[in-house]
């Protein structure tokens, strides 16, 4: 069934005028990743933790800069949560989740965005020797043709 499903997808790409969008580094702030760092074990994201409230600081005047964009959906945000300190990786998926929508909702009730301006991922791995963060950084959209299954490749995984 998932393999019909699964070409069943890639051979609509093929058609003529279906469009798969893709989201790009905003090239003027490509750099600026904000890392949001989390007690271990814990889901509540403290804003005077370590340097997260600089960290908001920063993504929230980059989000107001960019405000128009960002609830016309040409540049999203997007949250990458990892989580290490639970046993099982589903407990450390769940908490990175919960991390996620943590900061969302801080950035969120602070802009007045809603959940289609953000893109969430979840890791139950480190980020290079760190754990226990979120990061946050913006992107931009570019909506792409896909002429056939092999150009599949260029799109960015969804882990």
């Amino acid at each position: 069934m998932s393999v019909k499903v699964f070409l069943l997808f890639f051979s609509l790409l093929s058609i003529p005028g279906v469009e798969v969008t893709r989201y790009f580094p905003v090239e003027e702030v490509s750099d600026s990743v904000r890392v949001f760092r989390f007690v271990p074990c814990r889901a509540t994201f403290y804003v005077h933790f370590g340097s997260n409230n600089v960290e908001l600081d920063s993504i929230l005047s980059m989000a107001k800069r960019y405000q128009e964009d960002i609830e016309a959906g040409r540049i999203m945000l997007q949250l990458d949560s990892y989580s290490t300190s639970l046993s099982t990786d589903e407990e450390n998926l769940n908490l990175a989740l919960l991390r996620a929508n943590e900061v969302k909702k801080a950035i969120a009730w602070r802009r007045r965005l809603t959940d289609r301006c953000f893109v969430v991922h979840t890791h139950s791995t480190l980020l290079e020797n760190t754990r226990e963060v979120v990061t946050v950084r913006l992107l931009d959209r570019k909506s792409t043709r896909l002429n056939s299954v092999t150009d599949v490749s260029r799109m960015p995984s969804s882990a």
